[in-house]
């Protein structure tokens, strides 16, 4: 009896002791109620006294909407019991907030009411969910964990918004322990590809990097994007306190110069751009007046005419080699264009071909009876690349195809992704009541007699057949669930085992103590 009496002494002192900790940790979950707006429940911490940091966070999972995802705030706090003053100072960041259950939920700030303290926590939706919550927290003085208890949510008019991702530290350093600005990013190794700089990604390929090396400092657009500087149109100021602008080179000599030493110098009302020349040549001059924008270089002219559309003419403008009419729409051999662009001419065709006196590579692009195609020249010999017949299929590569096909391609496919829509059911039958999963005896079975999965294509079919990529996809994923189910019911029979296994452990370590109580 008194080893009974002393084991629960050692037991309820040990949990004593880990309520009342100065490192403390706590869990619990709260449901809000659907279609109830302004929701607010409360984590009460009581009348404490805590000296450190205590961090929250909440996830979810699906009730009325998903609610997945981790949501974290740190509070950095001091504050004493109201019996010594209520010294109370607290600032927070928000470590992470990954998911939708950043936008369901806002954890708020620490309030002391009623000598309690306390963290609201408002749901911002009025779709009902249940989150689970986290509580961690290192303090000098010492906090009792079971002082913590999260409320009932109560209906409490609030304009709360969803927190975004904050780090309250001043300073921050990437690849260096002494940021010397708010954000440092160190790296040995930095050059316009990107390597060691700062990053910034859109939604498409277009991202924009920063960066800096031994010689100068450089941004950069990649993805085949341009560089937008003051989308929005506002003033741009460059060298505000002197220094030249070059482009296409790293010396610039005037305000502004182009590689080639083109110049910008002066202007008046007839002439636009004075002296844009090469080595200070005045070898172009851009002039305008009401009629005709005109572009000359020594005895040549390129007339800009207004009217109904812009042309480029020849010196007389009794030719017009190209027009621009005033909806925008470009004619080539033709003033009246019709379409964005026209190009007016028997045996229509668009050649591009490579300058590199080594390289026989050309293309063009040119109309054959009801195909567009897209032809490649090597040595001499065009050959079709791309034809788009007037049935709206493609081929690449191949000229004569089945106009069962919208696309055919004769060679290999890569491609980042390929999105496949299907008409049929997809397989998330598999997870239904009334679905008959086959056992693992019929499996076996079948694939000792056929040598493959039901529902899934022998290698010979395969090969005679090949495979639909939707259609396969779907068997696959059939399987996966199948698999899926299969693990869950090995799961219950594992966890029944280990249920009985602990029964057994438990008569036996009884049977033990039993023994060694009669010796």
């Amino acid at each position: 009896m008194k080893k009974i009496v002393v084991l629960i002494t050692v037991l309820l002192s040990i949990s004593f002791s880990y309520a009342q900790e100065n490192y403390f940790e706590w869990t619990g979950s709260r449901s809000f109620q659907n279609g109830i707006d302004n929701q607010v429940a409360y984590l009460n911490f009581g009348d404490a006294k805590l000296w450190g940091y205590v961090e929250v966070t909440i996830t979810g999972g699906y009730g009325h909407r998903l609610t997945s995802g981790t949501y974290t705030k740190r509070i950095r706090i001091v504050k004493n019991f109201s019996s010594e003053g209520n010294y109370f100072n607290q600032s927070s960041e928000v470590p992470a907030n990954f998911g939708p259950i950043g936008d369901e939920w806002k954890i708020g700030e620490f309030e002391f009411v009623n000598n309690n303290l306390r963290i609201p926590i408002y749901h911002l939706s009025n779709k009902g969910n249940t989150i689970r919550v986290l509580v961690k927290g290192l303090s000098v003085q010492s906090y009792n964990v079971n002082n913590l208890s999260i409320t009932n949510p109560v209906v409490i008019t609030n304009n709360e918004d969803r927190d975004n991702v904050s780090i309250l530290d001043s300073k921050v350093g990437i690849g260096t322990t002494t940021p010397s600005g708010k954000l440092t990013i160190k790296h040995p190794s930095q050059d316009s590809n990107g390597i060691g700089a700062l990053k910034i990604e859109g939604s498409g390929s277009a991202s924009l990097r920063i960066g800096a090396n031994n010689d100068y400092s450089w941004i950069q657009s990649h993805g085949s994007r341009p560089l937008y500087i003051n989308e929005l149109g506002n003033n741009t100021i460059l060298n505000k306190n002197g220094g030249n602008v070059g482009i296409g080179t790293v010396m610039p000599g005037e305000k502004l110069e182009v590689k080639g030493n083109m110049k910008v110098s002066s202007s008046t009302y007839n002439t636009i751009y004075k002296n844009i020349g090469i080595n200070g040549s005045n070898h172009l001059i851009l002039q305008a007046d009401a009629s005709y924008l005109r572009l000359s270089a020594p005895n040549n002219y390129i007339n800009l005419r207004g009217g109904n559309g812009t042309r480029i003419q020849n010196t007389d403008g009794s030719i017009t080699h190209l027009m621009v009419n005033s909806s925008g729409d470009v004619g080539i051999g033709t003033t009246s264009p019709d379409e964005t662009l026209t190009v007016s001419k028997r045996g229509v065709t668009i050649g591009i071909y490579d300058t590199n006196p080594l390289s026989n590579a050309n293309n063009r692009i040119a109309r054959y009876g009801n195909s567009l195609v897209i032809q490649n020249d090597l040595n001499g010999s065009w050959s079709d690349n791309v034809n788009f017949v007037d049935n709206g299929s493609v081929g690449i590569g191949v000229k004569d195809f089945s106009s069962d096909y919208k696309l055919a391609v004769a060679g290999k496919v890569i491609s980042e992704e390929v999105t496949v829509q299907l008409q049929s059911t997809w397989p998330d039958y598999v997870f239904t009541d009334n679905y008959e999963l086959p056992t693992l005896e019929e499996v076996e079975q079948h694939i000792s007699e056929k040598g493959h999965l039901v529902n899934i294509p022998s290698a010979k079919e395969v090969e005679e057949k090949g495979i639909q990529l939707g259609e396969m996809n779907k068997k696959l994923l059939e399987k996966i669930e199948e698999l899926t189910l299969y693990i869950i019911q090995q799961e219950k029979k594992l966890k029944k085992q280990e249920e009985k296994n602990k029964k057994l452990e438990a008569r036996l370590a009884k049977i033990e103590e039993l023994l060694q109580q009669n010796r």
